[in-house]
This record gives structure tokens, C-alpha cells and sequence, in this order.
């Protein structure tokens, strides 16, 4: 092990200089030791992190580990005696200020003496060593610190005209706000955020609040003040104008507590103008979507309820031209002329509970409520599609169970199972190569009274059904997607739940629970 390969603290406390001066100046230590002494041969060992640099001269093999560092750890030179055919060595130890730097060997011919005059000869150009090591470490040192240095500004180059073409894209500049001084130090895109002359060194307090709009100014000042006083995080909004036009700059800043001295405010500033303008016009868009919704569930809504008074309008028609027919009798049916006049006059007052319903829902007023079988009710909305049911070929069949009466609003609950009878209709009416089967059931369910609508359509994705109670959500070509949301919203009024299920191997399942009485 050669002593280049032992690693001290002591040397591995500063770096060397580059190899092949190391290297050099070896060799050259080597060559006019040996010629300064008329030695035989010779080497020279440097210790890591130092590059092997050993120039050797008719030397075989290396000095061992041990005796290495015995010179190195020493401060004098050691003198070996003969051995074999090599005559007496010197091993002197090479050292600068900062410590040890390695070991110069010395090998003379056999049988030849060495004194001290050959060692103080060849202590000269140990220490011209020892200095030009030196001088080489230190300009070593010199061009990494000056490489260092200019790899630093490069990347500071760099890192700045990120940041400026980053505040550029943005519309955004950094400041510092000095609290005592009221003065502000910005970067550039903050002066032409407010068209300030980028020249200047800082911006005073007034400065800048005059560029603020009249109608934000004193606001901002209190904000600002507020702020400061209270040693709080700056946020808020204010306008400019900038070349003719109002721009609205948003500002955010906090305390530098880590600034000593003067209390300092860090912060941005923003041009918001178009993300401010963006969302207003997102608002007014959202607006007018909730305008179009309102109107389009009062239209599918318009749409489920003249099919609900169709039929009692039809009957109202029919009493009435019967009444007329038994009146034109000679003599008069009177009694059938009554009893078909009572039949109309009830007809409409159905149809004014179907309105009233109707007006409830839309404005969202209390329910009408009273004591409604389910059972009946369900026959009642079947009788009212039955045209609808018959015309598309669809069979119904009726799994009803004696369920207890629910307290309920009987215009607004015969709405939604309108809506969901229809709905499985349309779904129907697509089936093609099976029997077309609607199934409507009544059960308990808890402390709940459970009505399923079952049809056998065609399935749809478990992503549309996560939707189906959706606005606008629709799997029809000419649907608006509101009948189950509007049957949603009735059912949960009336302090039920409902929700769809898939069938195997078609259809689709909607239940609904309302409480009971």
C-alpha cells in the first residue's frame, strides 16, 4: 500500500492542485534530488487525495505501508541501512504550511555512506517544492473560486431573465415596501404595470396612490394601512389606468420578519384584469344557464302535466256534450243531464289541482298535504298512460302489497310516478325481439312505504346511471334531461330517497321510499 492511497485529515482539508502540475513538480523534485546527491534512484510518494503522481528511478517494488507514514507523521528524515544491493536510503518527509504533502525517497549505489551534508544539500529544493506546491494549490484554488464565480453569475444571469420573461408572461412584478420610508423598491414589470419611468429608484407612498382610480383609492390606503398596523398579510384589489384603459391589479404581500431594521412588506403584483373580466363573464354565462334551466324544467314540466289533464279535459268535453244531449231531449233528461254535469265539475277541479301542483313545484311553496294510498295512486297514473302504454304495445302488470297510507301532496307524488312510468315508456319503446313488460310494486320498507317502476330496456353505462338524476343528463335523442330531476325533487321534499338499480338481464329498477304515516 503506497502512501499516496492513505487518506489523512489533515491534508483532505483543502483541495490540490490539478494532477499534471502535481505531477510535474514531482518529477522535477526527483531529478534534481538525485542529481544534487548522485543517488542511485529514488521516488516520490504523495498522499490522497493528491493524484498519484510518483516519478521512480531504477527502484524496485514500493516502502511499506508503515514505514511511510512513520515518515509522514514526522517532522525529521529517516536513514535506512543497507539491504541486499541496495545501498543506504533517505526518507525525508515533505511538508508546507498547511501540512504534510508527501515523501521524497533517495536510494544510493551499495556501499556508499550518506551524511548530513547530503541532507541539508537537498533541503533547498525540498522546500522550492514544497513552495511551488504551494503556489500551484493556491492558483488552483484561485481558478475554481474565479470558474466558480463565473458559473454563479451565469446562472444569476440566467435565473433573472427567467424571472423577467416569467413576470412578462404573467403580467406580474415583485416588490419591497418599506414601512417607515413609505418608499417601495419593484422590479420592472411592477413600474409598467402602474407606466411609471423604469429609471426610477424607488416609488414614493404618493406616487403610487395617486396612479389608484379615485373611486379605489381611499379604500386601498385604508386596506394598506390596516395591514401594516396590524402587522397582517396584504390581499386586495384596486384599479389603474394604463394607457387610456382601467386595469385591475391584485396585490399580495407579507411581512419580512427576518429583515432587520426597518419593517419591510415582500410581495406581488398582478394584472388581473382579463382573469376579473373571464369570471364575470363566467357569472353572467351561469346566469343565464340557470335562467335557460328554470325555464326548460318549466317546460318539461308543462310538457309531463298536459298529459296528466289531457284526459280529464277529454272528459270534461265528453260530460259536457252529453249534458247538451240530454238537455235537447223531449222532454228533458234532467237527472242525466246533472249527472253529467257533476261528472265534468269534477273533472275540473282535478284539473285545478294539477295546476296548483304544478304552481307548487315551480315556486317551491308547502305542500298540499293529506292522506294518499299508494296503491291508488299508482292505478290512477296507469289508467292516465294507458293510451300512451297501449299505442307502444307494452304490457303492464301490478305486484301492489297492502302498504299503509303516506302523508304526501297526491298531484305533486302523482307527478313524479308520471314522470318515471313515461321515462320507462320512452325506454320501451326501443325494445325490439322481447316481450315489452312494465312492472309497477308497492312493499314495505321499514318505517317507509317502497314504490319500483321496473321496465326491461335495454342497459345503460354504470357512468349513466350515476347521472340519471342529473339537469340535463338524458339518454333520449329529444330529451331535456329533467323528468327524473324534477321527480328527485319532489321525493326528496316529501322527505323520501330514490335511487335506480340495473336489472339482469335488462332493464332498469327506480325505487323511491316515501315515509309513512
Amino acid at each position: 500500500m503506497i502512501l499516496e492511497r492513505i487518506a489523512l485529515s489533515s491534508f483532505a482539508e483543502f483541495r490540490t492542485p490539478p494532477e499534471a502540475e502535481v505531477a510535474r513538480l514531482a518529477e522535477e523534485l526527483l531529478e534534481r534530488a538525485l542529481d544534487q546527491a548522485n543517488a542511485f534512484g529514488g521516488a516520490v510518494y504523495l498522499a490522497a487525495p493528491e493524484p498519484p503522481a510518483m516519478a521512480k528511478e531504477r527502484v524496485d517494488g514500493e516502502l511499506p505501508r508503515e514505514l511511510l507514514e512513520l515518515v509522514w507523521n514526522g517532522s525529521e528524515a529517516l536513514r535506512l541501512a543497507t539491504a541486499g544491493e541496495v545501498g543506504e536510503q533517505l526518507l525525508i518527509p515533505l511538508r508546507h504550511q498547511l501540512g504534510p504533502i508527501g515523501v521524497l525517497q533517495v536510494v544510493f549505489e551499495h556501499g556508499r555512506s550518506v551524511g548530513n551534508e547530503t541532507l541539508a544539500a537537498l533541503l533547498p529544493l525540498i522546500e522550492r517544492f514544497a513552495a511551488a506546491h504551494e503556489r500551484a494549490r493556491l492558483g488552483a484554488m484561485l481558478e475554481r473560486e474565479r470558474r466558480a464565480r463565473l458559473d454563479a453569475e451565469t446562472v444569476l444571469r440566467e435565473t433573472t431573465s427567467m424571472l423577467v420573461k416569467h413576470q412578462q408572461v404573467g403580467r406580474m412584478g415583485d416588490f419591497r415596501y418599506n414601512t417607515r420610508t413609505r418608499q417601495s423598491f419593484a422590479s420592472l414589470e411592477c413600474y409598467k404595470l402602474f407606466g411609471l419611468d423604469p429609471t426610477l429608484a424607488v416609488v414614493d407612498f404618493e406616487v403610487w396612490a395617486e396612479k389608484i382610480i379615485p373611486e379605489d383609492r381611499q379604500r386601498t390606503v385604508d386596506e394598506l394601512t390596516t395591514s401594516v398596523a396590524n402587522l397582517l398579510p396584504m390581499n386586495f384589489e384596486y384599479r389603474v389606468v394604463l394607457d387610456g384603459q382601467i386595469r385591475r391589479l391584485q396585490c399580495m404581500g407579507d411581512v419580512d420578519r427576518d429583515h432587520h431594521g426597518d419593517l419591510y412588506y415582500y410581495g406581488v403584483l398582478t394584472d388581473v384584469t382579463e382573469r376579473r373580466e373571464t369570471e364575470a363573464a363566467l357569472r353572467r354565462q351561469q346566469s343565464e344557464l340557470e335562467n335557460a334551466l328554470r325555464l326548460a324544467s318549466l317546460g318539461e314540466l308543462a310538457g309531463s302535466i298536459i298529459h296528466e289533464i289531457n284526459q280529464p279535459l277529454t272528459a270534461i268535453a265528453a260530460s259536457a256534450e252529453a249534458s247538451l244531449r240530454w238537455l235537447a231531449h223531449s222532454p228533458p233528461e234532467l237527472d242525466e243531464a246533472r249527472e253529467a254535469a257533476e261528472g265534468a265539475v269534477r273533472d275540473v277541479h282535478r284539473v285545478v289541482a294539477v295546476m296548483n301542483g304544478l304552481r307548487s313545484l315551480v315556486r317551491g311553496s308547502d305542500l298540499q298535504r293529506s292522506r294518499v294510498r299508494i296503491n291508488d295512486l299508482l292505478r290512477d297514473v296507469l289508467a292516465m298512460t294507458r293510451v300512451e302504454l297501449d299505442r307502444a304495445r307494452i304490457r303492464t302488470q301490478g305486484e301492489l302489497e297492502d302498504v299503509p297510507e303516506v302523508d304526501g301532496d297526491v298531484t305533486q307524488l302523482q307527478q313524479a310516478i308520471f314522470n318515471l312510468i313515461r321515462n320507462a315508456i320512452d325506454v320501451l319503446k326501443l325494445v325490439v325481439g322481447r316481450e315489452r313488460l312494465l312492472t309497477l310494486r308497492s312493499a314495505v320498507d321499514g318505517d317507509g312505504v317502497r314504490v319500483s317502476i321496473v321496465d326491461v330496456g335495454d342497459p345503460i353505462s354504470p357512468a349513466q346511471q350515476a347521472k340519471l338524476f342529473e339537469p340535463l343528463f338524458t339518454t333520449k335523442v329529444d330529451g331535456l334531461g329533467f323528468g327524473l330531476t324534477i321527480t328527485r325533487k319532489i321525493v326528496l321534499a316529501h322527505g323520501g330517497r330514490i335511487w335506480a338499480e340495473p336489472m339482469q338481464p335488462f332493464g332498469m329498477a327506480v325505487h323511491l321510499v316515501l315515509p309513512r304515516l
